[in-house]
């Protein structure tokens, strides 16, 4: 298990080909880290209500889960078989 708590939303394969064609959000897709979909927009730091994201891009094997407290009650068995499916 390769654990990096900072990989980029692109090199973990959350993107779509629409994203990627656009130079802008590539570029910004390569510099920012998954975990920043589970914490607040514009910086705020505030929990986002996000608790898994599943893989888009083949192998599409990986799904990615926020074990913060603030979301463990949401975190919930149907949610990590929901992402599980999309892989």
């Amino acid at each position: 298990m390769d654990f990096n708590p900072r990989i980029s939303m692109y090199n973990a394969g959350l993107w779509t080909q629409k994203q990627i064609d656009i130079p802008e959000a590539r570029l910004q897709l390569l510099n920012t880290p998954v975990c920043w979909r589970f914490s607040g927009f514009k910086g705020k730091g505030d929990w986002s209500g996000t608790v898994a994201l599943a893989q888009v891009q083949p192998p599409a094997t990986n799904a990615y889960l926020y074990t913060g407290k603030d979301a463990l009650r949401n975190l919930t068995q149907s949610t990590v078989l929901h992402e599980s499916l999309h892989t």
